[in-house]
């Protein structure tokens, strides 16, 4: 059986075209959808769980707060787990669209997956950017500590009147083109992209939860490879599987002028940045440590 945890925050047509593309999945007996609505303030939450209310593999769940990204997540991975004890967890954006009939076959019938823990599927944006991996490597901590150092500096530059209306028009985001032809020296250990991860069997025996629960959003793939690695298991990418991704709907929701999602992204990946940092750090010490066991990182 697979779960499907769906993120919800306020675009319910995108969450229900979501949903309504799982229920028409090849295989759809074995397949389970539980809709985290993430306290949205439009009250999308109640009117999704009246509307599949009748629908008996699909549970909508309100957490009545927005908890962020990761405890979001991690609220329907604990709801997944613990009510159908499924093979697989697939955690997706609402705005991740699954058209492949057969991924539900696919994914039950591919016996190499069950040698990792994290799945990273095919995940096909609307201009046609293969966005995984989300980084072939891991940031060196070279990188870490200059992704922290500038993010200071803009998070200044755009509280600055007339120059931060300059940069934040100037500052469009440029996506990373990794095409699936690629060659990679190995399909194993790279960053998965935060859209959508499947979580295997042998992550969710061991595991509790989905992500690490100190981030509100932004920077989650890189502190859950960075707990793959620690934990000794491993990431696999898995081309078959593909999916399409929207992108930014529930930010574009959230956030409406270029300037204050850039406030906001840099804000929160500064947070994030930190984290990371720290549990690099145990990484570096050959430390081992929990994901639920947030007090000491």
């Amino acid at each position: 059986m697979i779960a499907f945890v769906v993120l919800h925050y306020n675009d319910i047509e995108v969450t229900k075209d979501c949903v309504n593309k799982l229920l028409l999945l090849e295989s759809n007996n074995e397949i389970r959808i539980v809709v985290v609505d993430n306290g949205s303030p439009n009250g999308s939450g109640d009117i999704l769980k009246k509307k599949y209310q009748s629908v008996k593999n699909v549970e909508v769940t309100l957490t009545g707060v927005n908890l962020g990204f990761a405890k979001g997540n991690n609220y329907g991975y604990i709801i997944a787990k613990q009510m159908y004890n499924p093979d697989y967890i697939v955690v997706m954006n609402n705005d991740v669209m699954i058209d492949d009939k057969k991924f539900v076959y696919k994914l039950l019938n591919n016996s190499v997956l069950n040698n990792y823990e994290v799945i990273m599927p095919d995940i096909i944006n609307k201009m046609g950017v293969h966005q995984n991996p989300f980084r072939e490597n891991p940031l060196s901590n070279a990188e870490l500590l200059r992704n922290i150092s500038s993010i200071i500096a803009l998070l200044t530059l755009y509280h600055i009147p007339v120059l931060n209306k300059i940069w934040s028009d100037r500052n469009k985001e440029t996506e990373r083109v990794l095409p699936t032809d690629k060659i990679y020296n190995t399909l194993e250990m790279m960053v998965p992209h935060g859209a959508c991860i499947i979580f295997s069997k042998k992550w969710i025996y061991n595991e509790d939860v989905a992500f690490v629960p100190d981030t509100f959003l932004y920077g989650e793939e890189d502190i859950l490879y960075e707990y793959v690695a620690n934990k000794g298991y491993k990431t696999y990418f898995e081309k078959t599987l593909v999916v399409e991704h929207i992108e930014d709907v529930s930010t574009d929701s959230v956030v409406k002028t270029n300037l204050k999602k850039a406030q906001f992204l840099l804000k929160n990946s500064y947070a994030s940045q930190k984290i990371l940092l720290r549990l690099r750090k145990y990484n570096l010490k050959n430390m081992s440590y929990s994901i639920v066991d947030r007090g000491k990182i």
